[in-house]
This record gives structure tokens, sequence and C-alpha cells, in this order.
């Protein structure tokens, strides 16, 4: 598994590639483009709906994970 991982994160992560150089390396969390704990409160209106406006301005949601 960790092998796995390796061969497929680790090329991403030093290439930069998505911003990938950016986020954390290796976690379960979600994070924003920054590399800080994605707040899905920054994505949804007044009624707890999501919105897409919202959702393009902040950032998408990232898998990678923080190292």
């Amino acid at each position: 598994m960790l092998l796995v991982g390796l061969l497929f994160n680790l090329p991403f992560y030093l290439t930069n590639t998505w911003n990938s150089g950016y986020l954390p390396f290796n976690s379960n969390k979600l994070y924003d483009r920054y590399g800080n704990n994605y707040k899905v409160r920054d994505i949804i209106d007044k009624a707890g709906r999501f919105d897409a406006e919202k959702y393009a301005s902040y950032s998408v949601i990232s898998h990678l994970t923080r190292h």
C-alpha cells in the first residue's frame, strides 16, 4: 500500500500538479487549495444548501493530505 501511494502521489506532489505541492501529503481530512482545513460553511447559503458560486470562488475540495 505504501509503495502504491508513493508511486502515484509523490510525482504529483513533487511536480506540483494541480497545486498539490502546497497541500499536505498524507491524511484523511479534506483541505482547500491553500492547504487549510476545508470550511464547508463557506460554500453554503443561509438555508444550508450548496451554493455553486461560493464553491467556485472559495476552493475545490482537495483529498491530498498534510505532511
